[in-house]
């Protein structure tokens, strides 16, 4: 296949970007490796048989502040999706000791915002516009070669190879993905290199659970679902119902430890409902579904370099050695690239900045 432009990753950044370019009546597409569209973006429904109305295994905020991505949610019509995260009520701490202190303040997300059906809303709607046979699935990239003016793009997946030409090429992977797991010829500067692997990759080191329940009774308490632990395995809990309720739900993010740990799906699972019990009282042990997504397992997000660093947001903007090794037409995008400036690196907002930066290049 021979294209103007090929799009290395079908997350929020590299749909956005191949939305943009073929709105301009640009030939882009996109390579995805793994058997989905979305990336760090991972939406389920609450129930089978209501796909419209999902929680998120990934990112789930949005700010008032986000621009470029609200702006998207606007562009898309899904204005009307967006509902305030629940802050009503008193917050919770567990401190190391097992002391829980109640109707505490300061730990509220007040003013973030959520997408009803989640932020695979956005990736979807995305997906939907684009035309026909834009993304192929299941194609990790594993050589890039760049002569004559032409990308070759090799993909390798199990026995099977394909080979892929373009103009232009777009990588949106994590840069320490990109860096581990691509051949390139030739083969990137050592500053290049060096600025790849310094890079952390957002969400990485993190996993991240959902607790349903037949109701948000924390609410009926006086409760918004805020809590911070000192004790684990969650060390942050949020509300995560609907957004109207209907379907009652908490998250929370595991700590390092538990997360490092070679321990079961069930023994995860037992550890969740024991320290709700502790944090929410008796009806917090007994959840319907509880849903955990370890992002440091997933190879595609999660790198050697990643494991066990402390999660962070890099705030400096990525530089390269030599921006000729490539005729300029080897460009990088996802979050971890937005400009320093905007403050967006390792959030949704980064991941539609960097998307563009890369559009502004294209189009001058």
């Amino acid at each position: 296949m021979n294209t103007d432009t090929l799009i290395i990753g079908a997350g929020l950044s590299g749909l956005h970007i191949a939305w943009r370019l073929q709105r301009l009546g640009v030939d882009a597409r996109i390579l995805e490796a793994r058997p989905r569209i979305g990336g760090r973006v991972l939406s389920r429904p609450y129930h089978p048989s209501d796909s419209s109305n999902r929680f998120d295994l990934g990112p789930s905020w949005l700010w008032p502040h986000n621009r470029n991505l609200l702006n998207l949610v606007h562009e898309l019509g899904l204005d009307d999706h967006l509902f305030e995260q629940y802050d009503k009520g008193g917050g919770i701490f567990e401190s190391s000791d097992g002391t829980i202190h109640r109707n505490t303040g300061g730990m509220k997300m007040s003013g973030s915002l959520r997408l009803q059906g989640g932020i695979g809303s956005v990736t979807d709607c995305l997906l939907s516009q684009l035309r026909e046979n834009s993304v192929s699935l299941n194609q990790p990239v594993s050589h890039i070669k760049f002569a004559n003016g032409v990308f070759t793009v090799r993909t390798s997946n199990r026995d099977q190879s394909n080979t892929f030409t373009a103009d232009r090429v777009i990588l949106t992977t994590p840069p320490r993905v990109a860096c581990q797991a691509i051949q390139f010829q030739p083969e990137l500067t050592a500053d290049t290199r060096m600025a790849l692997k310094n890079t952390q990759t957002w969400m990485a080191s993190q996993a991240k659970v959902v607790i349903q329940y037949n109701d948000a009774f924390w609410r009926r308490n006086g409760l918004s679902g805020d809590a911070f632990s000192q004790q684990g395995p969650l060390r942050e809990i949020h509300d995560a119902s609907s957004s109207n309720a209907s379907q009652a739900a908490l998250f929370g993010f595991v700590d390092g430890h538990t997360t490092r740990s070679k321990i079961s799906l069930e023994d995860y699972r037992t550890l969740v409902a024991g320290q709700m019990g502790r944090i929410f009282g008796s009806p917090g042990r007994h959840p319907t579904h509880i849903h955990l997504l370890n992002w440091s397992s997933e190879e595609l997000t999660c790198t050697p370099l990643d494991v066990g660093e402390p999660p962070r947001h890099s705030f400096y903007t990525l530089t390269f050695g030599d921006k000729n090794q490539f005729e300029n037409r080897l460009l990088w995008a996802g979050t971890e690239f937005a400009d320093a400036r905007s403050h967006a690196n390792g959030y949704l907002e980064g991941a539609v900045t960097a998307g563009w930066q890369v559009i502004s290049q294209i189009t001058g």
